[in-house]
């Protein structure tokens, strides 16, 4: 039987696993941009997020850790805790990296009244011929209690989760309908 040091090396040994290797019980953190990254943004991403994960640590022991970036806008960072838990000195380094992406990119990753959805295909930008992609906006919630009630915004829009707390939880219920969430509360009454 391995021991936990021994577990860590060989995992650490190999490259970085990817998002998609990450077990259903990875924990996950979630960031949505303000608005989409462009093509150069995104290049930009992968090379800083694949730096940080290779070398997150946390007291001393690398952390089993990945990234995805879905829909050029949310940003979702994950770690295999089964195998080292996250401490909070672990997480404040990644919230510095989220940070400087900000002042880098000049948007915002914190605004927590930021709900991404996928519009209906009447109001997507460009049509829906040209993809989900197109179709994907990222609201405030100002704007949303506006689409609601123009609406360009339905009960049955689906919105991203971004309350996921691990990849399983992501992977099964990354879009909901807006009536399903919390968000509901902002339904006009009929």
């Amino acid at each position: 039987m391995k021991t936990e040091t021994a577990m860590i090396q060989s995992l650490s040994s190999i490259a970085a696993p990817t998002f998609e290797a990450h077990s259903e019980q990875a924990r996950i953190w979630i960031y949505q941009s303000t608005k989409p990254f462009s093509e150069a943004q995104l290049l930009e991403l992968e090379a800083r997020l694949t730096h940080f994960v290779a070398q997150w640590q946390t007291h001393g022991k690398p952390l089993v850790a990945s990234w995805s970036v879905l829909y050029a806008r949310i940003i979702v960072l994950s770690v295999e805790e089964r195998v080292v838990a996250v401490s909070g000195c672990a997480i404040d380094s990644s919230v510095a990296l989220m940070r400087q992406i900000e002042k880098d990119f000049e948007l915002s990753l914190f605004e927590r009244k930021l709900v991404t959805v996928q519009m209906e295909d009447a109001f997507a930008e460009n049509g829906a011929e040209d993809g989900t992609e197109n179709r994907i906006k990222t609201l405030s919630l100002e704007a949303l209690k506006q689409a609601l009630l123009e609406k360009k915004v339905t009960p049955n829009t689906l919105v991203f989760n971004a309350l996921a707390a691990t990849k399983g939880e992501l992977m099964a219920q990354m879009w909901q309908p807006l009536a399903q969430t919390w968000l509901k509360r902002f339904l006009p009454s009929h």
